[in-house]
Formats: C-alpha cells, sequence, structure tokens
C-alpha cells in the first residue's frame, strides 16, 4: 500500500509539475567520498554543455568548495538559490567557490534550468552532472544536496535538504578557519582571578571550569554563552548575585515581631522605631545589624525607669481590683502584659510580688 501511493504521488507530481522532494534523511554518510575524476561542462544556452568543463584541478584556487545538486523540477531547490548567489557573492574573494550542479531528478530538464538561471540572473558557476557526480549524490537519491569540500575534492561536510543562507554562511566560516586555534580565558567575576584557559579550534566548544564558591553570593552564569561555539579569542566571566538573608526585629517580649527585613549579603538592615513600653526605657538592640551575612534575629532591650502607679486594668483609678489582678500574677494564676508588669512593680524594684500587692492595696484603701 505504501508504495502504491508513493508511486501515485510521483504520477501527480508529473502530470501537474508539481515541485516535490524526498524527506527522508541521508541514508548514506558521503563524508569522505572525493569528486576526484569528475568531468563536467558548464551549463549553456538552452541547457546544452557548455565548451568549459570543470575538474577538480579549478578548485586548485580555492580553500572550501561548496557543490549543490538541484533540479528545475524541485521547488526546494529553487528556494535556496538565492542563498548561494548570496554565498558566491560573499564570499568568493575569502577562497569559497560555490558550484551548481544541474540534475535531472524528478522532472526537471537542463533547458528549465538555464531559463531559470537566466531569468534570476544567478551568476555563480553552474554545470551539467557527470557520472562522478550522479553516482556520489545518487547514493540517497534525493535533492537538494550540497557537497563541502576541499580543494582536492574530498567531502569535508554535507547537507542534506534545503538550507539557509545562515547556515551555509556558518559553514563557510568553519571550513574557512578550520585550522585556527583560539584562546578561551574564564575568569571569576567576584575577583578577577584567571579560572582557566583553554586553546580550542575555530567553531568548536571551551569548557567551562566549576565555579568557586564565594560566601555570601550565588553563581548565577556566565555572561555569554559564546563559549559553546567559539570564532574569536573570547574571555568569559562568571557573574555572581549577592544572597539575600532575613532579619527581624523582635519586641522585648521576644514573641512580637516589629519589623521583618530581607537584606543582601553584608549590607545593613534599617531597625524599627522601638515601641513605648510604660515604665521601661528602651536602652538598645541585642545584636548588631550594620553587616548581616545570615538570617538574624535582633531583640529590644529595655530596662525598667521606676515604680509603677498600680493601675493594672487601666481604668484610671486604683482600686483593690488591681491589687487583686498583681496577687494572681505573683502566685502564678495570671499573666500580665509588659505594661501591665510596669505598672504592678509599685514599689519599682523591677520585681512584681506581695510586697507590690500591698502596697497597692493600701494605697487604694487610704
Amino acid at each position: 500500500m505504501k508504495k502504491f501511493f508513493a508511486l501515485l504521488l510521483a504520477v501527480m507530481a508529473a502530470a501537474f509539475c508539481l515541485p516535490v522532494i524526498a524527506v527522508e534523511p541521508a541514508d548514506v554518510n558521503p563524508i569522505g567520498q572525493s569528486f576526484a575524476g569528475f568531468e563536467a561542462n558548464v551549463i549553456a544556452e538552452g541547457g546544452n554543455p557548455g565548451d568549459t568543463v570543470i575538474t577538480v584541478d579549478d578548485f586548485a584556487d580555492y580553500q572550501v568548495i561548496f557543490i549543490n545538486i538541484w533540479s528545475s523540477g524541485c521547488g526546494p531547490c529553487i528556494v535556496e538559490m538565492p542563498y548561494f548567489q548570496q554565498l558566491h557573492d560573499n564570499y568568493e574573494s575569502e577562497g569559497v567557490l560555490v558550484m551548481g550542479a544541474v540534475s535531472t531528478w524528478i522532472n526537471g530538464t537542463y533547458a528549465a534550468a538555464w531559463n531559470h538561471l537566466q531569468s534570476q540572473g544567478y551568476t555563480y558557476l553552474n554545470v551539467i552532472q557527470d557520472s562522478v557526480i550522479y553516482d556520489i549524490y545518487s547514493q540517497n537519491n534525493y535533492v537538494p544536496q550540497t557537497f563541502i569540500c576541499n580543494n582536492e575534492g574530498t567531502i569535508v561536510d554535507f547537507i542534506g535538504g534545503g538550507t539557509t543562507y545562515d547556515v551555509l554562511q556558518q559553514k563557510a566560516e568553519f571550513w574557512l578557519n578550520a585550522d585556527t586555534e583560539l584562546e578561551v580565558t574564564f575568569v571569576d567575576g567576584l575577583d578577577g582571578t584567571v579560572l582557566d584557559t583553554q586553546v580550542v579550534s575555530y567553531g568548536t566548544a571551551a569548557v567551562p571550569p566549576e565555579p568557586p564558591v564565594h560566601e555570601g553570593y550565588n553563581f548565577t552564569g556566565w555572561d555569554t554563552d559564546d563559549y559553546q561555539y567559539v570564532t574569536e579569542n573570547l574571555t568569559v566571566t562568571a557573574l555572581y548575585n549577592k544572597r539575600t538573608y532575613r532579619v527581624r526585629f523582635y519586641d522585648m517580649d521576644g514573641e512580637t515581631v516589629l519589623k521583618t527585613e530581607y537584606v543582601q549579603y553584608q549590607n545593613a538592615a534599617t531597625p524599627p522605631t522601638p515601641p513605648t513600653h510604660v515604665g521601661y526605657t528602651f536602652v538598645g538592640w541585642d545584636g548588631d545589624y550594620s553587616c548581616i551575612t545570615g538570617h538574624t534575629n535582633i531583640y529590644a532591650i529595655y530596662e525598667a525607669s521606676g515604680g509603677g502607679d498600680g493601675d493594672v486594668d487601666g481604668d484610671g483609678v486604683l482600686t483593690a481590683g488591681d491589687a487583686l489582678i498583681v496577687l494572681r500574677y505573683a502566685v502564678g494564676g495570671e499573666s500580665l502584659t509588659p505594661e501591665q508588669l510596669a505598672q504592678a512593680d509599685f514599689n519599682g524594684d523591677g520585681v512584681v510580688d506581695s510586697a507590690d500587692v500591698l502596697l497597692i492595696l493600701r494605697t487604694a484603701l487610704e
């Protein structure tokens, strides 16, 4: 059934002049094979063989040769031809030869190929395939195919199917500079230390070293990924960000959070305004927050500022009820806020006990 549909597609393409291209990848890798011995006539008017015959000897003045197999009946071949013209225009003076080899694959003809070359104004070299060219590309039996050779005709690279100018340019640059060695230096972005220096060939990758660990910093990557395809001497710098740490400021009870702040490594935190507590004086914070190097808790420090007025319930009147509240606290039956404790320390000795209870009661009954 698959063969039937393949045959049907071919018949339809021939009947309606549809451009067809095989989509399967190359079955045979041609790298290492040679075009030595080919003799191909330059295509001339009407698609006829011209008087000029091209051989491998004509490659001698070039460093890199692109041989593009195409057919007038192949749509993708037609699409990519401007890219070969552009390659010819930009790189012939650099030592790149672009040569089209006309095939009659599918419904292509030499006459139609000639007409297309003339109508589009293509000026790069085009020849009529000979048996050597045919034997190489027919191993995979589809077009377009592009063979990249050295000046002895040996295939060093291959593009199976259509291509783009960017791909052609990259391959031209690579093979023009294949023997060039380049230096890649990896540097620590924090202290400028050279971490590694590598010598690599053009178009290959350097291997980045393990980035050093710095206290208070996170490694975020390298400043460029050009080391993955090196085309020039290169310095690559390790990048770091300061870590961020949480700083919390607590009230005198050790539980109430006055402020939470996130501070970068070795930067200073900003403390909040300490709250006012009756009977207490703020004297400072219990830790250094001027140079944060990790998650930090800072606690407010207060000192008793003198005896309280005994009004523990805060109703503005000193009564026996206040004395009762303090008594319950003194025997462990009730908890008081810092403000209430300050009021309850009636004698100002820093301790809330039965002596304060008696003083409050006597004062309330006077």
